[in-house]
């Protein structure tokens, strides 16, 4: 199986690249026909759940209208692990449920339940979408020019 001439082109997360910049479709379309323009066969744009209204799908039919290419979209979830759920990921997806239903029942609106460091905990939502995590900036450097 040959794999081409393929790296992460493009991280859509928040709305934002991986330097933190605002994201718009044309400046992605632009730059993928570049790399098309330039021979490259395919190219892998991650985007993080809830960070374009129409998801990974929304982003591969605006890239579809703006430029006419085909994109196709591959939903990850478990198997970016491997393939199905392990007992310890339902177990995780049972103690975040309860404690999600838990906190429900007290009242906490706009938080998101998570487990960090083996402690189950709860983030605002507002600190979800604005405290975006940004990349080394030498590692988008080195993909770019992997990818080119």
């Amino acid at each position: 199986m040959s794999m081409g001439r393929s790296t992460v082109s493009w991280r859509w997360s928040n709305r934002r690249d991986e330097l933190g910049n605002e994201i718009d479709c044309q400046a992605m379309c632009k730059r993928l026909c570049a790399g098309r323009a330039r021979g490259k066969t395919s190219s892998i744009i991650i985007v993080a759940e809830g960070a374009h209204h129409g998801g990974a799908y929304g982003v591969a039919e605006e890239l579809r209208a703006l430029s006419g290419n085909e994109y196709r979209v591959a939903v990850l979830g478990y198997l970016q692990r491997g393939g199905a759920p392990t007992a310890s990921d339902r177990l995780l997806a049972a103690r975040l449920g309860a404690f999600a239903v838990e906190v429900a029942l007290k009242g906490a609106t706009n938080v998101m339940v998570g487990e960090v460091g083996g402690e189950l905990t709860l983030t605002p939502l507002e600190k979800v979408w604005t405290d975006g995590r940004l990349v080394d900036s030498w590692m988008i450097d080195l993909a770019r020019k992997l990818a080119t």
